[in-house]
């Protein structure tokens, strides 16, 4: 009985964090997931809950897995480079953090001069 007892809970320990993994890998495009596994460092803006947790979120990580290329004070965002799969998981998974984007150039509406 503590037998299955344990096995019971080792499998639900199993599942939670096979839950949690998937949405760390959702918080960020999957071509950005498919770079980084190839090699490719790849430049996201990452939106944070809060502004004053963009720091502790970063100090969080070994130093030299992310580089910050613009941190937009007046918002909770920053423009990080990531080298490795595992520096964007590490970061993903911080509760602060809501989420990465690919930055991408924005096309202009139709009759709007392009900047």
């Amino acid at each position: 009985m503590e037998l299955l007892r344990n096995l019971i809970l080792c499998l639900a320990c199993v599942s939670v964090a096979a839950c949690a993994g998937l949405a760390v890998r959702d918080k960020a495009p999957q071509e950005a997931w498919e770079k980084l596994a190839r090699g490719e460092a790849q430049s996201l803006l990452v939106q944070f809950d809060a502004a004053a947790s963009k720091s502790a979120a970063l100090s969080a990580l070994p130093a030299g897995e992310i580089e910050v290329l613009k941190d937009y004070d007046a918002l909770p965002m920053m423009y990080l480079r990531f080298r490795s799969t595992h520096a964007l998981q590490n970061l993903l998974a911080q509760p602060s953090v809501v989420r990465a984007f690919v930055n991408r150039r924005e096309v202009p509406m139709p009759g709007k001069p392009a900047q």
